[in-house]
């Protein structure tokens, strides 16, 4: 039969209970620390990038078990813990966005205010600028967060201007109602 891929879930751990570390000696490290849906493929980026921290971190205190908890903690949450949450917003936004589309609704707005609400126009500049391009594959490579890049008015004013009037691009294969053409005839119906 078909093994469906299951348990596709976000996680985020922290060995901190009331701003202390209540652990020494434990580094959890890549989706030992944090994992989200792979659609976004972050996750060897991330990983790699936290196992290099983690040599800097215990270079560091090797020999403190305590200041190696608080630092762990620290680079963890300063420089890997905005990707995860970025990925987590972008990820349940667009799951939301399926949803309503399967159910024949309009797709939620983002928040006001987000940079998620300029990921259509985003989507159709993609295509059009090689400055937009850049900065959406930056994001993708864990180069530059896309939160971040969004904060710049230029850039977005740029984006918006581009995307104004484009349609995403077309997806590739076929859309619902024809692979149900395509089920229907391959079962005979």
């Amino acid at each position: 039969g078909i093994q469906p891929m299951g348990g596709v879930l976000d996680r985020y751990r922290r060995f901190r209970v009331d701003g202390k570390p209540v652990a020494t000696g434990v580094a959890a490290v890549g989706d030992a620390w944090a994992c989200s849906n792979p659609t976004l493929g972050r996750g060897i980026a991330l990983g790699l990038w936290h196992v290099c921290l983690l040599r800097e971190v215990v270079g560091e205190h090797v020999e403190d078990p305590g200041g190696f908890a608080e630092a762990w903690d620290e680079v963890t949450e300063t420089k890997l813990a905005p990707w995860y949450r970025e990925t987590v917003e972008e990820d349940r936004a667009r799951v939301a966005e399926i949803e309503a589309l399967r159910n024949g609704l309009a797709p939620p707005p983002a928040p006001k205010g987000s940079w998620l609400a300029l990921m259509p126009a985003m989507f159709g500049a993609v295509a059009l600028d090689p400055d937009v391009f850049r900065v959406f594959m930056a994001s993708r490579a864990c180069l530059t967060r896309l939160g971040e890049t969004c904060a710049d008015e230029g850039f977005v004013e740029r984006v918006l201007e581009l995307g104004r009037n484009s349609e995403p691009p077309p997806l590739p294969g076929p859309d619902r109602s024809q692979l149900l053409a395509l089920l229907e005839c391959a079962l005979g119906s």
